[in-house]
């Protein structure tokens, strides 16, 4: 994939466009005179909210001329802003990647719609181009800003992940997009590099150190213990929409060499949030949570959050009870839907009680307390379907070979679903998972920017 005009490139840029949250990072080329040796991540999405993340939603607002009005949290706190006002001009969408592998191959194409939450309908090759274009720009501003340079955007090589698993059409569809939104000019296709995105994140934890892996010490290269020449490993990156997995091997000229196709399922974290919804619709009804969310979709929004970080964190193998905070709109619509005037919150109580044991769910003051056990619960279902399919795909002779499981992506940081493959697969592989595995995809695409020759097929 090399070209003669590989040294005129000053700089990599790498875009995680993934499900639920994206991101981007940034190194300049050696070449460039100006190389630091470091991939720069972008930690403060959020400012504008009072906090600081590496990778914001996935979610966009377009105004109602279809132009664009803002990306990530900022377009989450606008859209529910606006739908307090009732108003329903403008066009929001949110985990619309999942589109492109959800549709059969024969459905993708330039002319497919998606439907946004004003239930208008939109071309999706316009939608992600607006992503996309927002992403690039925003790291372009990061990178002159952190470097001191005005470096232009032809200078730049850009490098956009995508998962293994979709079909070729999908692949086209985001190089339509990338070029749509002006990333790069078509008639230099080698300007814009398309990466799988768990291949891009075995570059990345292969030039690991062990003292970068969770319960890792040591300074060791990873490349030189777990995944040197001649041997095989698994990678399967578990993102917030699908489970992507990855087989190679390691070849001459430190090079990786697909071993077996890409595969995987839609079997990622959002899985969870479904189940969590759903136990609240068995709590409260579905007729109630949908009204929630459209009466008060800020306090929901507020909910679903909480959740999200909650699901992550160490109560849950502690044997502690996981407690999500309930909005106090939460509760007045719930008195208010059921005709309740006294006690609105011993009547919800009630109601928890009725269906689960205390030692499963309870109600705590502001706090909807889940139990160990019903948390697990709600991850089984995906868990299920990754464990399932690693252990199909390992009985395969070409797999066979392998050692080590590096595990990589937003919902691997998850101690259920670390705790679930580790008891399956750690007696008789190596289970790695990086400390930052949500950042493995973007900060290896950067390294395949970088060497787009060090993957093989």
């Amino acid at each position: 994939m090399a070209t003669k005009d590989e040294n005129d490139y000053l700089a990599v840029v790498g875009i995680d466009f993934g499900t639920t949250f994206s991101g981007f990072a940034f190194a300049f080329q050696k070449s460039s005179g100006i190389a630091d040796g470091g991939i720069h991540m972008y930690r403060e999405w959020g400012q504008e909210l009072g906090i600081s993340t590496m990778k914001t939603p996935t979610c966009i607002l377009l105004n109602p001329d279809k132009t664009f009005n803002s990306f990530g949290y900022v377009a989450q706190v606008r859209f529910a802003e606006l739908e307090e006002q009732n108003e329903n001009r403008y066009y929001y969408f949110e985990r619309f990647k999942m589109t492109l592998h959800q549709k059969h191959s024969k459905d993708i194409n330039l002319g497919i719609q998606l439907t946004a939450k004003n239930n208008k309908k939109m071309d999706a090759v316009e939608i992600f181009a607006h992503a996309i274009r927002y992403l690039k720009d925003e790291a372009m501003v990061f990178m002159n800003t952190r470097s001191g340079f005005n470096i232009e955007p032809h200078k730049i090589r850009l490098v956009l992940s995508i998962p293994g698993i979709w079909h070729p059409a999908a692949k086209r569809f985001m190089r339509e997009a990338a070029y749509k939104a002006d990333l790069v000019n078509p008639e230099n296709p080698t300007q814009l590099i398309i990466a799988l995105e768990a291949e891009a994140a075995a570059l990345y934890c292969r030039k690991c150190h062990q003292r970068d892996m969770q319960n890792l010490e040591g300074n060791a290269l990873i490349s030189d213990v777990y995944a040197k020449c001649g041997s095989s490993y698994m990678i399967v990156d578990s993102g917030g929409g699908t489970v992507d997995v990855a087989v190679n091997a390691v070849v001459a000229d430190d090079c990786m060499l697909e071993i077996h196709p890409p595969t995987g399922g839609d079997w990622g974290g959002t899985n969870v949030e479904k189940e969590f919804e759903n136990l609240l619709v068995g709590i409260f009804g579905d007729e109630f949570i949908q009204s929630f969310k459209d009466q008060h979709p800020t306090d929901w929004l507020d909910l679903m959050i909480d959740f999200e970080v909650k699901k992550r964190a160490d109560q849950i193998q502690k044997g502690e009870f996981t407690r999500i905070r309930l909005p106090r709109n939460f509760f007045l619509y719930d008195n208010k839907y059921n005709n309740v005037s006294d006690n609105g919150d011993h009547a919800m109580a009630d109601k928890i009680a009725k269906i689960y044991d205390e030692k499963e769910v309870k109600l705590l003051k502001d706090y909807l307390c889940l139990s160990t056990e019903m948390v697990k619960k709600l991850f089984q279902p995906s868990i299920v379907e990754i464990v399932e399919h690693m252990q199909e795909l390992l009985k395969k002779e070409s797999v066979k070979q392998i050692t080590t499981i590096f595990l990589v992506g937003g919902y691997s940081d998850c101690s259920i679903l670390q705790q679930a493959i580790n008891y399956k697969f750690g007696g008789k592989y190596h289970v790695l998972i990086p400390r930052e595995a949500d950042l493995a995809v973007v900060k290896g695409t950067v390294m395949f920017g970088q060497k787009p020759d060090s993957i093989r097929r």
